[in-house]
């Protein structure tokens, strides 16, 4: 043991000695993390466990609902640049009714409901919106679409042909829309940090800037007309159903 010690560095002359008395008993512990996608066939055990996630009315794998854990980082971190698209769309698409929130049932197949994030996928032919399930945070809003570039795509898609669409009178309305929701961030930083100047948070600063991109990308700004009535997608800021 004292030897292995040496070689990787550890100098434990002075710091184990013998242990005299036959009552006692040492413990040695290594502390150290293992990368879970280094795992022999980890891949299919996740598609696997994905896969009766989704599924409806299925057994919990759980036997608690951790909300946090729609948070985490994937197994395989998505790509810096799909991560940094993925939170223009967390910026965005919520204030202006892309993303909204709806009642999906659980998945322990009771008569409750919950109340999570979705993309309101828009179906033309029919006039709707068929809601699909992001998470129930909004960070876990912004995971969901880093690790699903299709979904992240076509949210995307809808966002810009609505945006291309858009009249004087709805861009103003979307300029607005936007501004009201950098300003609900400032508050909510002011309020939960001691009076702290929102442009003095690194986390506001990034949130800023890609709402502010966005509206550059877009003729966005502010002193524009009003409109008088919302686009049919940004009125579902409400959280009313389709």
């Amino acid at each position: 043991m004292l030897g292995s010690l040496e070689r990787n560095g550890w100098h434990v002359h002075q710091a184990v000695r013998p242990v005299d008395e036959a009552g006692q008993i040492v413990i040695f512990q290594e502390c150290g993390g293992f990368p879970l996608r280094a795992l022999v066939g980890i891949e299919e055990m996740k598609a696997a466990y994905e896969q009766h996630r989704q599924q409806p009315n299925s057994p919990p794998l759980h036997i608690v609902s951790d909300e946090m854990a729609s948070v985490f980082p994937d197994l395989y971190p998505p790509e810096p640049e799909l991560l940094e698209r993925a939170r223009v769309m967390q910026s965005v698409a919520l204030p202006l009714g892309f993303i909204a929130q709806r009642e999906f049932p659980t998945q322990t197949g009771n008569r409750l409901s919950q109340r999570l994030y979705a993309f309101l996928r828009p179906i033309k032919e029919l006039g709707e919106e068929q809601p699909i399930q992001l998470g129930a945070t909004v960070e876990a809003v912004g995971m969901k679409l880093a690790n699903d570039p299709a979904l992240l795509a076509e949210l995307e898609q809808v966002v810009e042909a609505m945006m291309r669409g858009t009249t004087a009178a709805d861009r103003a309305k979307f300029t607005g829309l936007l501004s009201q929701h950098l300003r609900r961030k400032q508050e909510e930083i002011r309020a939960g940090n001691g009076g702290l100047e929102p442009q003095n948070d690194p986390a506001y600063q990034a949130e800023q800037g890609r709402v502010v991109a966005f509206m550059q990308r877009h003729n966005l700004r502010v002193g524009a007309e009003s409109a008088p009535t919302v686009p049919r997608l940004a009125s579902a800021t409400n959280g009313s159903g389709a």
